[in-house]
């Protein structure tokens, strides 16, 4: 029997208009009547709806309508490969949203401490008693890529040595003609007189030109751990 019929049928049998089974599994009257005059078929979500009403196994729904079951295949794979790129969307924007949440609570409030410095296009500038201090915002990808989680800061200008502080690590260098160039484990710089040294190295004097101007490095260092400790304290 084809399926037109067996809609038809079932319809009288359970003593409904094509109105009221229109109403009840969410299509339009036109569409009923065009699967009882076989214009159309229904699609998979409606015959799986009949189904259910009609107390109708989908194989004695639709027996003898091969081009039904093909339809039914199609939107199987269909409905499958949809799962799998729904499943996809979900994992990719649920990563967004953590990501966003995770970035505005670690590092929107550092640069916001950045704020009140001055700027120029490139960076951001402090002037604090002798010393001028620079530091770069933290950027939205910059985590994924340099895994960085603390604004680095600098000084800049007016003073012997370029020093730069990161959580970890001191970057020294010297502008004379001594040419120092050092990067010091911070956790090692265990008095302030610069006399314990570890850490890497590009010059094999490197501790002769450290203590040679350890007062002048103590201050300079003294005032960017208190502007670091500044910017990076939420």
């Amino acid at each position: 029997m084809e399926i037109k019929q067996v809609l038809k049928e079932k319809r009288k049998e359970f003593d409904l208009t094509q109105e009221q089974l229109a109403e009840k599994i969410y299509v339009t009257n036109r569409t009923v009547s065009n699967w009882e005059t076989g214009k159309t078929t229904p699609d998979i979500e409606s015959l799986l709806r009949l189904s259910e009403l009609f107390n109708l196994s989908l194989d004695e729904l639709i027996k003898g309508e091969s081009n039904i079951m093909v339809e039914i295949k199609v939107d199987r794979k269909k409905l499958n490969r949809y799962k799998i790129l729904k499943n996809i969307l979900f994992v990719l924007s649920s990563l967004f949203v953590a990501y966003n949440i995770f970035w505005l609570v670690s590092f929107y409030p550092k640069n916001k401490n950045l704020n009140n410095w001055d700027k120029t296009e490139v960076n951001n500038y402090l002037k604090k008693n002798d010393y001028t201090f620079q530091a770069h915002k933290i950027g939205y990808i910059d985590p994924l890529i340099f895994k960085t989680n603390q604004i680095e800061v600098s000084t800049f200008k007016g003073t012997k040595f370029f020093m730069s502080m990161d959580k970890n690590h001191v970057h020294l260098m010297a502008y004379s003609s001594e040419g120092l160039e050092a990067i010091l484990d911070k956790e090692e710089l265990v008095d302030a007189d610069f006399k314990i040294l570890k850490g890497r190295f590009k010059n094999t004097n490197v501790s002769e030109i450290v203590n040679k101007h350890s007062s002048e490095l103590k201050a300079e260092y003294n005032e960017l751990e208190e502007v670091w400790e500044e910017v990076n304290n939420q």
